[in-house]
C-alpha cells in the first residue's frame, strides 16, 4: 500500500511507515518496526509515541519484552471524523476571526475619470449617509454627464448628501442645496483642502481632480471614524446659507 495515502490521511511520512510496518508484521518488537520500516531506530519511540495517542498502535509486554500492534484501520477514519468534528466546533469563532479581517486597512488607487466614477459607485453602494469637503466646482467640470446621474441615483435612494464647500464655489453650492436629501455648508476657501474627501460607511473615497484625477479608496473603520470626526467639526464652524 502507498504510504502517500495515509500521509494524505493525516499521518506525517515515519508515522505512516511506522503503521504499515506493523499492520505487515502484527506484534513486532522496536528491532523488527526498524527494519521493515526504514525508520532508525533512535526515532522509532518517538513515532511510537505519536501513534499510541491517535489510538493507532497499543503496546503489550511478552516475557518482559515490549510489542507494539497495530490498531484496526478504521481508527483512522474515526481520526479524520474527529478533527471534522473539532473544526465545525471552532468554525463560528473562526468565521468571526475572518470578519475581523474587515477592520484592516484597505486602500486601493485608481487613474482618471473612469476611476474617480468607480470610487464615488462604491461609495454609493453603501446606501449610508454622505459626508463631503474640500468640493470646488471642478467635480461638476470634470465629471458633466456623470454627476447627474449620480445625484439622480443618490436621491432615489434617500441617501443624505452633506457637503461643505469652499466660499469660491458658492454657485455649485446654490445648485446641490436646490436637491433633495441634500444639506450645504460654506467655509473660507483656507480652511479647505485641493481634493475632495468623501466619508460613506467605513469607506473614506480621497479625490484630486486635476486633468488626470487621482483617487484614493480606503476601507477602514478607524480611519473612516476619525474623518467623520474631523468633518463634524468643520461643520460645525462652517456658515449656512
Amino acid at each position: 500500500m502507498d504510504k502517500e495515502i495515509l500521509i494524505k490521511a493525516g499521518l506525517v511520512r515515519n508515522e505512516a511507515k511506522v503503521y504499515l510496518a506493523l499492520l505487515k508484521l502484527g506484534s513486532a518488537s522496536v528491532t523488527e518496526i526498524s527494519q521493515r520500516s526504514g525508520v532508525e531506530r533512535t526515532l522509532i519511540y518517538g513515532v511510537l509515541n505519536k501513534l499510541m495517542e491517535k489510538g493507532l498502535v497499543s503496546s503489550i509486554i511478552k516475557t518482559n519484552k515490549k510489542y507494539f500492534e497495530p490498531a484496526e484501520p478504521q481508527k483512522i477514519l474515526d481520526l479524520i471524523k474527529e478533527r471534522e468534528s473539532i473544526i465545525e466546533q471552532a468554525l463560528p469563532e473562526l468565521k468571526s476571526m475572518y470578519k475581523s479581517i474587515e477592520k484592516k486597512q484597505e486602500v486601493h488607487n485608481y487613474k482618471g475619470k473612469e476611476g474617480t466614477k468607480t470610487i464615488l459607485e462604491k461609495l454609493l453602494k453603501e446606501n449610508k449617509e454622505w459626508l463631503i469637503f474640500g468640493t470646488t466646482g471642478k467635480t461638476a467640470e470634470i465629471l458633466s454627464f456623470y454627476l447627474p446621474q449620480f445625484h439622480r441615483k443618490r436621491i432615489e435612494r434617500k441617501i443624505m448628501f452633506k457637503a461643505i464647500y469652499s466660499e469660491d464655489s458658492i454657485k455649485r453650492a446654490e445648485e446641490i442645496k436646490k436637491m433633495k436629501f441634500t444639506e450645504v455648508k460654506i467655509l473660507p476657501k483656507e480652511y479647505m483642502t485641493p481634493t475632495h474627501i468623501n466619508i460613506v460607511g467605513n469607506k473614506v473615497g480621497i479625490i484630486l481632480w486635476s486633468e488626470q484625477p487621482l483617487g484614493i479608496l480606503i476601507e477602514n473603520k478607524e480611519i473612516a471614524e476619525s474623518f467623520k470626526n474631523y468633518f463634524k467639526l468643520l461643520w460645525n464652524v462652517a456658515k449656512s446659507f
